[in-house]
Order: structure tokens, then sequence, then C-alpha cells
């Protein structure tokens, strides 16, 4: 399916990620596609991903307007 995309110009690759799997996004993509923040970005999502595997993850902003802060959690309260 991602070939198909590829091949009809709807989502562009990354391919120079050696001994990766390449990074898809969307034809003109908003972001440079060899930009060193897709790994920060790649990281931060897979967080997210194993915290919901948990538990509901309430809040979950990346590079919030906080003073040195990378990332942004709420966790819902038990109860």
């Amino acid at each position: 399916m991602l070939k198909r995309l590829r091949l009809s110009q709807h989502i562009t690759a990354n391919t120079d990620r050696s001994f990766q799997q390449y990074t898809e996004f969307i034809n003109l993509p908003p972001i440079k596609i060899d930009s060193q923040k897709i790994e920060y970005y790649l990281i931060s999502a897979q967080g997210f991903i194993d915290m919901s595997k948990y538990d509901a993850v309430k809040d979950y902003k990346i590079e919030p307007n906080i003073k040195d802060a990378d990332l942004f959690l709420t966790h819902p309260v038990a109860g």
C-alpha cells in the first residue's frame, strides 16, 4: 500500500536511514525529511504509545511552552 502511495506521489519517504525503517511523509511535508528532530519526535510518539498500553493518557504535549521542558504529561488520578 505504501509503495502504491509513493508511486502516485501522495506520500514521500526518507530512505537515507540505514538499518532502520523508512519514515513516510505526506507529499510536501511540513518539516524537512532529513531533519534531526524526526528521531526525537518518533521517540516521543513511542513513549505515548507505550504509556497508553497501561492507562489512558489525559494530556500529552511535546515541547510545551514551559521553560526547559521537552515533554509535559498529565496522568488521570485513579479512584
